[in-house]
Order: structure tokens, then C-alpha cells, then sequence
């Protein structure tokens, strides 16, 4: 029954597990071999984001707090936007202000899609437009930031799934960490599906 009940989290790690294999293997290619990567890296992606739905649901033992379709996409879109604010305002020889001092050692860590731009339906002036609104780059930031917080979380239980308890409610770290993905993710699906809330 444990091992039934820790089926969630396992499916987890080892989604995660493929994606971050791809990932170290993208960036050792040179092109064209990196891109033909990245489309593993993407399938890889969807896969493990297929996944933390039903963790998420285990987790916060409520539905209507969980996103029931993580959507690769949206995570390409808020790095490719985090990346275009950056490069815009580096081109601008703009100071840096306290938020981007706050935000900047977390934001080019190792996880970063803007390059899987192509492989989406993404329009050059939406992103620039977005990248140009305070409000979705803090968004943006805020949700690569707690995915990323997500996978550390996820992978460093690998290690001792023999030792968890099957009830994940009670891993109240694990919930704060779930439940800020959550809303991270909400909060910026609002904003790119809906561009009229930036205003």
C-alpha cells in the first residue's frame, strides 16, 4: 500500500531524471545536434510535467489548488521572456535596480528554455510587448524560480523513498514548495492567456 501511495512522487523523479539528462546533453552539443536535443529535452519536459499533477493533487489533497495540465509551454514562454527583459535592458545600459539585484542570482541558474523558443507557437512581438511589463517578468521570474525550487524538492527524496511517509500532506515543506509552484504557475498562465490583466 506504500508503494502504491509513493507511486506519485517515483513517477516524478524519474520523468525528472530523464529531463535533466537531456538537459546536461543539450548544452555539451554543438549545433545542429543541440537542436535535434532539444526536442528531447521538450518531450522529456512534457512528460515530466504530465507528472506533477497527480503529485500536486497527493500533496495538497485538494483539486481546485492544483493545475490539472502543466503545460511545458507556458514554462518555455516565461524564460523567454525573463531572457528578452534581460537582454533589453542590458542593451539599454540600464542601472540595475533593487528587484533585479534582489533577482539576479537566481536568474540564469541551470534551468533556462529560452532557447526551445522555436519549438512553440510564439509570436516576437507578444514576447517583447510582455517583456516590457514590470508586473509579467516578475511573474515570469517568480515561476521558473519555483519550478525550480519544485525539482530540487522532488529530486533530493529520491534518496530516501524507502523512509518517506506515503502520506505526503504531512511533509509540510514539500507542501509550501508544491503549493508556491502552484500559484506561480497560475498566476502566470493568467497573465500570458489574458494579457488585458497586465494592465
Amino acid at each position: 500500500m506504500a508503494v502504491k501511495a509513493l507511486k506519485p512522487l517515483v513517477d516524478c523523479i524519474l520523468a525528472l531524471d530523464c529531463l535533466m539528462i537531456s538537459e546536461k546533453k543539450e548544452v555539451s552539443l554543438a549545433h545542429p545536434q543541440t537542436q535535434q536535443q532539444g526536442l528531447c529535452t521538450l518531450k522529456s519536459l512534457r512528460s515530466f510535467c504530465s507528472c506533477l499533477s497527480r503529485l500536486a493533487i497527493d500533496v495538497l489533497q485538494d483539486e481546485r489548488l492544483v493545475e490539472l495540465n502543466h503545460e511545458p509551454e507556458l514554462l518555455i514562454l516565461a524564460s523567454l521572456i525573463r531572457w528578452k527583459e534581460k537582454t533589453e535592458r542590458e542593451s539599454r545600459g540600464e542601472a540595475t535596480d533593487l528587484l533585479t539585484k534582489k533577482a539576479k542570482n537566481a536568474e540564469f541558474f541551470d534551468i533556462d528554455y529560452h532557447t526551445h523558443a522555436s519549438f512553440i507557437n510564439a509570436q516576437a512581438e507578444d514576447i517583447a510587448f510582455m517583456a516590457l511589463n514590470k508586473k509579467a517578468v516578475a511573474c515570469c521570474r517568480d515561476l521558473i524560480f519555483q519550478f525550480k525550487e519544485l525539482r530540487s524538492a522532488i529530486w533530493s527524496r529520491r534518496e530516501c523513498l524507502l523512509h518517506l511517509d506515503p502520506h505526503f500532506e504531512k511533509d509540510t515543506v514539500l507542501v509550501q514548495i508544491v503549493k508556491s509552484f502552484e500559484l506561480a504557475y497560475f498566476r502566470c498562465k493568467r497573465l500570458i492567456l489574458r494579457p488585458s490583466n497586465l494592465i
